[in-house]
């Protein structure tokens, strides 16, 4: 079972990885890293890390923000 958080941040990921598709398809490939920090951005988050940290439950000491 998932908690809120971690489906949160897969919705993300998922939407950095449409992007990379979508972006590719137009002939403009970019890193996967740099969708993340695109979909993080459009978020109102300075970039994927911060939004990594406001995401992640303060108790929670597995890392969940991987690519």
């Amino acid at each position: 079972m998932h908690d809120h958080t971690d489906l949160t941040l897969r919705s993300f990921k998922a939407e950095a990885r449409a992007l990379r598709r979508t972006r590719a398809a137009a002939g403009a490939d970019i890193p996967h890293s740099r969708a993340l920090e695109m979909v993080a951005q459009r978020a109102g988050y300075r970039d994927w890390n911060t939004l990594c940290a406001a995401a992640r439950p303060a108790s929670s000491t597995r890392p969940r923000c991987s690519p």
